[in-house]
């Protein structure tokens, strides 16, 4: 039986688009007659403490829907200072590496499938490859580190090129790369040809249902679901928009460095609601109650597609995209929403007034749309199975 082994520092049960795509590519690979380990953190994203049930422990082995966890401590931090966030990847490269290698040494497996960002992260895939002789799969979520270079994170020339340096080796000393947007696949072509376009998708099993739409009451019910950070500038959003006096309820479910800030900012703004995140599972229940979808880029960081478009595109919800690059495009070339660029707040306002004096038949369109498009570009089983007929492939059987 041929063994993949996941090295990843952030998996299930922690909540986002990347814990949520490996869970589902481990669970289906396991199904699809291969032997999946995963060589993990303990839980702690996006809270930045350990979840209940992992506290005070250096190690820990767990089986999750038939899949080996081995968990590896690392320093949890998710605060706004670049150097407790490089010392947390940096703790678990080396747990990992403490821990790992007895593993490695006694079950050699046919791939070691890593993930970046975090940047650091598949250098202990590649290392474990280059030394057992074993294909390494990375996947790109982010293009690391000109995506935080764009967001003003780190401005550190000499970071900057080491990080640059190390971006370069990963790509080249990969097996094969999968990307996750059409811009991290054009990127990767510079330096490697062994790239396919695998994005995280949506479960259309959880998320395809019938939605219907109900005659809206006198505010209109905007939901964001998602990390609470720089990158997305909801904070920033809630401080600009008078979401009052635009006849709209906004409620916000995640977690964040910003969160804090946006609980005090709801107490003097009963139109706005933070609320802790919810797992994959519940999501679809709560999506489908509200009349829009808010997904906002504050910068356009090239290669970033946020994975909220393909959820409420899938459940039918209309979307106001509030910045650019692939995402504003999907949005566009789906029909399924109004965009807005993230420098002109107006815009976004207009838009808001626009969708609030369309007709029953206008909205309904959108979300119509939306489901289309998500059912034939985002199906995350089809891209698994792309993924899984490129592993056939190598192994010389298709």
């Amino acid at each position: 039986m041929q063994r993949i082994t996941f090295v990843t520092s952030t998996f299930y049960p922690e909540v986002g688009a990347a814990p949520s795509r490996l869970f589902y590519m481990a669970k289906a690979l396991k199904n699809a007659g291969y032997e999946v380990d995963v060589i993990t953190g303990f839980p702690n994203y996006p809270y930045g403490k350990f979840f209940q049930g992992y506290r005070n422990k250096f190690y820990q082995k767990e089986f999750i829907d038939g899949v080996k966890v081995i968990r590896c401590w690392l320093y949890p931090s998710h605060s706004k200072s670049i150097f407790l966030r490089f010392f947390t990847m940096v703790s678990f490269l080396f747990s990992a590496l403490f821990i790992s290698f007895p593993y490695f040494f006694k079950n050699r497996p046919s791939y070691i499938f890593t993930q970046s960002p975090p940047l650091l992260t598949p250098l202990l895939g590649i290392f474990y490859g280059k030394l057992f002789n074993v294909r390494v799969i990375t996947n790109i979520s982010d293009l690391w580190p000109s995506a935080i270079q764009q967001l003003g994170s780190i401005k550190n020339k000499f970071a900057l090129n080491f990080l640059k340096r190390v971006e370069k080796f990963i790509y080249k000393s990969s097996f094969y790369c999968l990307a996750q947007s059409e811009e991290i696949k054009k990127h990767l072509l510079k330096y490697t040809d062994q790239v396919i376009l695998y994005r995280t998708g949506v479960d259309l099993k959880l998320f395809l249902r019938k939605r219907s739409l109900q005659s809206r009451g006198p505010y209109l019910s905007l939901i964001y679901a998602g990390t609470l950070g720089l990158a997305q500038g909801v904070l920033d959003l809630c401080k600009k928009i008078n979401f009052q006096s635009l006849g709209v309820t906004l409620d916000i479910y995640g977690a964040g460095l910003d969160k804090k800030e946006l609980a005090q900012l709801s107490v003097s703004n009963n139109n706005i609601n933070v609320i802790d995140p919810v797992d994959q599972a519940t999501l679809p229940s709560i999506l489908e109650k509200y009349d829009a979808a808010l997904i906002p880029l504050k910068k356009s960081v090239y290669g970033t597609v946020p994975s909220k478009i393909y959820e409420a595109m899938a459940i039918g919800l209309p979307i106001f995209f509030h910045g650019n690059g692939e995402g504003a495009k999907l949005v566009l070339d789906s029909g399924s929403g109004l965009v807005s660029n993230p420098e002109d707040i107006n815009q976004l306002i207009e838009n808001i007034r626009k969708f609030k004096s369309l007709s029953q038949e206008e909205i309904q369109n959108l979300s119509k749309n939306g489901v289309a498009y998500a059912s034939k570009m985002f199906d995350r089983k089809h891209h698994f199975n792309l993924f899984l007929n490129l592993l056939h492939s190598f192994e010389g059987h298709v």
